[in-house]
């Protein structure tokens, strides 16, 4: 154990978001203590765990500790242990964890930012016996000018066709209206 070591606590329920565990020295935590036949007892104390805008938690001991290291490999052990056994129950029923959460693909944050997209807007449904074309606008309002959609104005049109989805602009699909059906009958 170096005077200073840096590790991260994650966060259970949020991805990549971690913070930072720092090993500190104060006078106040009692210093270490050698037990008969039991080893080292490395008293230390925890700061910064609970508060709600903390940018690191600290982790301290006695700043005597720094020596008995040098002089005992078994003090840097017994810390390491004592320390780690006092986070875990601290960190038991938090909403952080001293293990690196399970990486998950980036695809989903994605997907989950377009189905709230699309579930903030109103859709409009139309379907035939061969498709379900289901049109969402892109923007909040629509903008019209002359009595005419304005040209910003997109729409996305899914269909949904013999198990099939397409995205497309409904500018596009209006202009190549009879090219679309032809391309759906060669997936079909």
């Amino acid at each position: 154990m170096s005077v200073r070591t840096y590790s991260s606590f994650y966060f259970r329920t949020i991805r990549n978001r971690t913070m930072p565990v720092v090993v500190d020295f104060d006078q106040v935590i009692a210093e270490p203590q050698r037990i008969l036949d039991a080893g080292w007892a490395v008293p230390c104390d925890v700061v910064g765990l609970t508060s709600k805008k903390a940018k690191s938690v600290k982790v301290r001991f006695h700043p005597s500790i720094g020596e008995l290291i040098h002089l005992d490999q078994q003090v840097a052990t017994a810390a390491v242990k004592d320390a780690l056994k006092y986070l875990d129950t601290l960190l038991d029923h938090s909403e952080w964890t001293r293990h690196a959460t399970k990486s998950v693909d980036s695809r989903i944050g994605h997907l989950e930012k377009i189905s709230h997209f699309l579930r903030m807007r109103q859709p409009a449904l139309s379907f035939t016996s061969r498709s379900l074309d289901i049109m969402w606008s892109l923007h909040s309002e629509s903008r019209t000018c002359n009595g005419k959609l304005d040209k910003c104005l997109t729409d996305v049109l899914c269909s949904l066709h013999n198990h099939s989805v397409a995205t497309s602009m409904v500018a596009r699909v209006q202009q190549m209206s009879g090219e679309h059906a032809q391309s759906w009958s060669t997936f079909t």
